[in-house]
Formats: C-alpha cells, sequence, structure tokens
C-alpha cells in the first residue's frame, strides 16, 4: 500500500496492537534516509526499512528475514 507520513505510521501501531496482525512483517520503504524518519518507523512497528530505490537482491534479502520458510 503507498502511504505517507503519519497514515503509515498510524497503520504500523494499529496493526501492532491487533492480534492477528501483531507479527505481520512490516516493511516501510522510503527516500528519507535520515536516522529520525527511520527510528520513526521502526518505534512505529515497522520490521524493516528499505531505502529507495532498492534492488531486487535488497528486496529479497529483506523477505527472507522477515518471512518464515515454507514446511513443503
Amino acid at each position: 500500500a503507498a502511504l505517507h507520513g503519519q497514515e503509515a505510521l498510524a497503520l504500523a501501531r494499529w496493526m501492532r496492537q491487533r492480534t492477528p496482525t501483531k507479527v505481520t512483517p512490516l516493511i516501510f520503504c522510503g527516500t528519507d534516509t535520515s536516522k529520525s524518519e527511520v527510528l520513526r518507523a521502526l518505534q512505529a512497528g515497522a520490521s524493516d526499512f528499505l531505502i529507495k530505490p532498492g534492488t531486487a537482491d535488497k528486496v529479497s534479502l529483506m523477505l527472507k528475514k522477515h518471512l518464515p520458510e515454507s514446511s513443503s
């Protein structure tokens, strides 16, 4: 979903307060790479922060890091 600023932070907080989505990985993406912006996202509940433009390799690594492996 393409949310910006306070909307994204509010959604992350809302998701972290609900049992079904409490552990759902949330990866924020953004061009603002300031430490304060990344910290705000992580404090709101983001699992990680991808600095744009991201490469396919970076996205793949983040997904492997945050999604459990299939047991099939």
